[in-house]
């Protein structure tokens, strides 16, 4: 019984690990059949206490960043009505997904430690409000497959992961050299 306990165990260590290897983004991450935004940030010469007082006044600039609230080294909220700027990389329009141009939804939280801090965003959901009701599009299904097991590899999934990976990234950048 414990033999095949192991064996089960190291079949899907060795799945979860080949998945990784195999992701075509850098910070997104399938986890617990769900699609999250992953990063660590370097900033090595501030401590805990200077990175949260960076993270403080950078956070209320972040578009729709709603529900702050901090708890010791972790601070959480949500961003509601947040718009991917692919433009600012480059992009052009007609280059677009069309669910990059909806407004986005996802709940964020930032854990905070000396030189570094971690950003996890979860439940990114865009909103498709260009109907009569408001028609949510979790991103899970644009870049995973229906069991949240693979990431989709076609051409759409993988400019909606990008463009917006490039985003995600780029708004919870601190560094000790910004003008505030």
């Amino acid at each position: 019984m414990k033999k095949l306990l192991l064996l089960i165990s190291l079949c899907l260590g060795v799945t979860q690990l080949m998945q990784a290897q195999n992701s075509p983004y850098q910070f997104y991450k399938l986890q617990n059949q769900n699609v999250i935004f992953e990063k660590v940030y370097a900033a090595d010469s501030l401590n805990q206490t200077d990175l949260l007082k960076q993270l403080q006044i950078a956070i209320p600039r972040i578009q729709g960043f709603t529900h702050y609230q901090e708890n010791g080294n972790v601070i959480t909220g949500r961003i509601i009505n947040g718009i991917v700027d692919y433009r600012r990389f480059g992009h052009p329009l007609l280059s677009a997904p069309a669910l990059i141009m909806f407004p986005y939804e996802a709940s964020v939280t930032i854990e905070v430690k000396d030189g570094r801090y971690r950003v996890t965003m979860a439940g990114i959901t865009f909103i498709d409000n260009s109907g009569r009701y408001r028609e949510p599009n979790p991103i899970d299904g644009f870049l995973a497959n229906n069991s949240k097991t693979e990431w989709k590899t076609g051409k759409t999934a993988l400019k909606i992961g990008q463009f917006s990976e490039e985003y995600f990234s780029s708004i919870f950048t601190v560094t000790p050299s910004m003008n505030w």
